[in-house]
């Protein structure tokens, strides 16, 4: 049966480059998002310019909560050996002037789906060697930052959870892998949609960001590593490639 790699968020940024560089690589691929016209030119880009692989997406909106136990049974027509919850986003709004649907919009997307999908997926390849599961998380899950008052805390949830989770299932010795990719600013729209302003340019906002195309090969190879955590360094703008940083009072070893 062949092996598909499925992201989420993948119509743009950080998805859509991944997904340029695993069809390179020969990967099959499952591209979730909303936009089922872009999902469906990219499906088409791919398979044109790699003819040995299979691209099939599935539109989705991760905000509709009560969707996405039907949405997962979905990709039980595969067998996925990696899932890649990178969907999010951001509001740059001031926390205090946040609509109480906004922040319940923000917490669907960036908690509350990545959570449901990694429990789902967790619970069918616990025993999978070589399956693996990546949320992304940002530095602004391991920093607080505050200019995000909201979204790092977040962010620090899903780091927290993803560490958490693949220390479980290592002590019940389990063979899927859960791992975090952490970046930081990077070139995409994300600022758009933050901002609301589709005029805003990465050189508007920061001094120093990161490309799409870097983060995709960060996300590789931390896929490929033996390593937990693919977390960039502000000073140097590298990644680097860590074991759990979250402190673990109760180890068991």
């Amino acid at each position: 049966m062949p092996t598909y790699t499925l992201i989420t968020g993948a119509s743009s940024g950080i998805g859509e480059a991944y997904a340029r560089l695993a069809a390179s690589q020969g990967e099959n691929l499952i591209l979730v998002a909303r936009r089922e016209e872009k999902l469906a030119a990219l499906k088409e880009e791919l398979e044109d310019k790699y003819p040995s692989i299979k691209v099939d997406y599935l539109v989705q909106d991760l905000s509709q909560i009560d969707e996405l136990e039907t949405f997962y049974q979905k990709t039980k027509a595969y067998h996925i050996k990696c899932w890649i919850n990178n969907a999010g986003f951001s509001n740059s709004k001031d926390f205090l002037s946040l609509t109480s649907e906004e922040v319940l919009e923000l917490m669907k997307v960036d908690m509350l789906a990545p959570t449901l999908l990694s429990q789902y997926y967790l619970r069918d390849y616990q025993a999978n060697e070589g399956a693996c599961l990546v949320n992304v998380s940002s530095v602004a899950g391991h920093e607080l930052m505050e200019s995000s008052p909201f979204y790092s805390p977040m962010k620090f949830y899903i780091s927290a959870f993803s560490e958490n989770i693949g220390r479980y299932l290592h002590n019940q010795e389990a063979a899927v892998q859960v791992k975090i990719l952490a970046p930081a600013a990077v070139n995409t729209a994300f600022i758009n949609v933050a901002s609301q302003d589709e005029s805003l340019t990465a050189d508007d906002v920061w001094k120093r960001y990161n490309e799409a195309d870097e983060i995709a090969a960060f996300l590789d190879q931390l896929i490929k590593s033996d390593k937990v955590l693919a977390k960039v360094n502000l000073d140097s703008r590298e990644f680097e490639l860590l074991d759990p940083q979250l402190p673990n009072r109760w180890a068991k070893d």
